[in-house]
Parts: C-alpha cells; sequence; structure tokens
C-alpha cells in the first residue's frame, strides 16, 4: 500500500499477459472490467475464462485481485489481465509450440508484462527468439518461476537471457527450499503460503515460485504505470539495483540480486535514476544497491473469507518439451561468487516444497 499511497498508481494503464490455466472470470475479488483473454484459433485451449485447475486463478489474484474488503488484495489491483489459457491443468504438458503460440498470442494483446509461472527442464531456440524479441524490439517484460526443483537445474522460460527468473522466499525472507537455484535467478518475492483466488470462488493458500512470479509481475505494473516509456533493461536493472539481498551479497544464485523492493524499486523509476547504461548486456549487470531496507507489502487485509482458505503443501508447474540449450546469465564481468553453496543460505521451515 505504501506504493499506492505515495504515487497514487495501482497499475492503472498496463495491460499483463498471463499464461496459464485460464482464470474464474466469476470470483468476486477479481474486476471482470479489467480481465480479458484469448478465445481464438491456435490450439490453445479455451475459454479464457474458466479454470477447472485453478492455477492461473491463483496467479491472476497475486497481480490483481480487488482492493475492496474481500479476501485480499493482488499488488497492482487496477491492471488489466489478458488471459492466454496454454493448459487446463498445471499437470499437462507443455510443448514448445504452444509456448510460441502463446507468446506471439500476448505480443498481439499489446501487453507490457508476460508473466509466466511455469516451466520445464528443456530450452527451445523459437522460444528464446521470441523472447529475445520482447526484450530488444517490443518493449515487453517476460517475468517467470524460477522453478520449483530444489536443486541447480535450469528451469525455461525463466532461465533465458531476456527474461526476469524469480525465485521464492518464505515470509520471513527465507529462501524457501524447494525455489530452484542457478545462475539465471534474477531475483526473490514471497512464495510460501500465499494466499490468494481460487477457481471455485473462495481462497487457498498455496507454495511455489510460481506463486513468487506474479508479485514481481506486479511489482514490474506498477513500474509501468509511474513511467510507460520505461524499458525492459531499465525494469531488469531497477529491480535488481533496489532488491535486498539477505546474505548482503551483489548476488548469488538462490536469491538473484535479493528481494523485490516495491516502494524502492518505483522510488527509483519515479525519481529517474538510471541503473543501465543505456541497453541490457548479458555479459554483466548492475547491481549496485546500498543498503535499501525490505520493505515489500503486496496489501493483503483480513476478512472473514480469509478463513475459508486451505493451506497447501506446494504447486506443481506445467512440465515443457523443449530442445536442451546451456546459457549463462552472469557472464565474466559479473561472475558467480564461489564462497557460497547451498548450506550457506538459511532455508524455510514452512514449507513442503518439491526440495
Amino acid at each position: 500500500p505504501q506504493v499506492w499511497e505515495k504515487y497514487e498508481v495501482k497499475g492503472e494503464d498496463v495491460l499483463v499477459c498471463v499464461i496459464d490455466t485460464g482464470v474464474n472470470r466469476d470470483h468476486p475479488d477479481l474486476d471482470l472490467e479489467r480481465l480479458s483473454g484469448f478465445d481464438g484459433a491456435g490450439g490453445l485451449v479455451t475459454p479464457w475464462w474458466r479454470d477447472s485447475d485453478g492455477h492461473g486463478t491463483h496467479v491472476v489474484g497475486t497481480i490483481a485481485a480487488k482492493d475492496n474488503t474481500k479476501g485480499l488484495v493482488g499488488v497492482a489491483p487496477k491492471v488489466d489481465v489478458y488471459a492466454v489459457r496454454i493448459v487446463a491443468s498445471e499437470d499437462d504438458e507443455i510443448y514448445s509450440s504452444d509456448m510460441v503460440a502463446a507468446l506471439e498470442i500476448c505480443r498481439a494483446s499489446g501487453a507490457q508484462v508476460v508473466s509466466m509461472s511455469l516451466g520445464g527442464l528443456e530450452s527451445s531456440v523459437m522460444e528464446e527468439a521470441t523472447l529475445k524479441s520482447f526484450f530488444e524490439n517490443d518493449d515487453i517484460v517476460a517475468v517467470a518461476a524460477a522453478g520449483d526443483t530444489g536443486g541447480d537445474d535450469l528451469v525455461y522460460p525463466a532461465a533465458y537471457n531476456f527474461v526476469l527468473s524469480v525465485a521464492a522466499v518464505d515470509q520471513g525472507g527465507n529462501r524457501a527450499s524447494f525455489s530452484t537455484w542457478n545462475d539465471m535467478v534474477d531475483i526473490s518475492a514471497p512464495g510460501v503460503s500465499v494466499l490468494s483466488t481460487w477457481a471455485d470462488g473462495t481462497y487457498l493458500s498455496m507454495s511455489g515460485t510460481d506463486m513468487a512470479c506474479p508479485h514481481v509481475t506486479g511489482v514490474v505494473a506498477l513500474m509501468l504505470s509511474v513511467d510507460p516509456y520505461l524499458s525492459p533493461s531499465q525494469v531488469f536493472e531497477t529491480l535488481k539495483a533496489t532488491a535486498v539481498n539477505p546474505n548482503d551479497w551483489e548476488w548469488d544464485m538462490y536469491y538473484g540480486s535479493g528481494i523485490v523492493n516495491a516502494l524502492a524499486a518505483v522510488d527509483s523509476v519515479y525519481e529517474g535514476e538510471d541503473h543501465t547504461d543505456g541497453h541490457y548486456d548479458s555479459d554483466g549487470n548492475n547491481n549496485e544497491f546500498g543498503g535499501i531496507d525490505y520493505n515489500y507489502d503486496s496489501g493483503d487485509h483480513e476478512s472473514d473469507d480469509k478463513e475459508e482458505a486451505e493451506e497447501v503443501g506446494e504447486s506443481y508447474p506445467p512440465v515443457g518439451n523443449y530442445d536442451f540449450v546451456t546459457v549463462n546469465k552472469r557472464g565474466p564481468e559479473n561472475p558467480i561468487p564461489t564462497d557460497n553453496d547451498p548450506s550457506s543460505v538459511p532455508n524455510s521451515e514452512d514449507d513442503n516444497g518439491l526440495g
């Protein structure tokens, strides 16, 4: 709420494309007037407004649940959401051709941000080329879940160079044990016992990097509400420059640059700070931030509806079917720290993830 109060923005005039299992457009905590989606041909699941699984509705709620007296409020409650229903269930496989088709639909929708709480262990040349085009030519910010393997697997699309890879932390800022760690992680966000909207019109608590991803998506929407002309490179580097790493490192494989700090990121945008050299360079990153206190707040508030929430252990992202390609986001000018390993990073004791 601090961002909303200080800058009077809640995601207005920003369109986020959510690639997931659809969304229950009739949920009382979602604004039907701000929801739309894809119902055309192309092999994807339709209609967009149905969610028999619940995963997509949960993701959309974290981004955009209404600021009212019910359940919870999303990070950017006045953002517009365009839903692309790539699968009917989070357990279904996602093929590379479907992923590329979904990305192209997002491009055609006019979205400034694409949110992908999904992933697989193989990559695709066409997928990577599309996301690179988003970054370099279309000013579209792509955000994805780092993965729930608990190990150092490369999970795509998060592991592509031009995608913000989001790891998960618990309410205390500790790394969630299920959260995938590797040299592609950019930033972290809350991903343990996250309460959000559910397909049956109620609420559910879930854990996973799938839940962390939409938190960052919402923060990006707030940034673009303040300055709609931000380039993806400016969004990436501002988020990383204002994040706070609990390990006091500039960057590590578990938190990336640190935990997302919504207020500091929007402050930086408003003040016109430039954390880039004018372009994104995958061979080096600007991660200087300077001791900003962690101040992230998704805006959740209590109500009777919250009592309906059912806590579950973890969420399972859909798997992919890609051609494997190894990439390195860090580069020689910003190498991976050699003095940190999983045993040196605090783990959450509250999650029941895949690790």
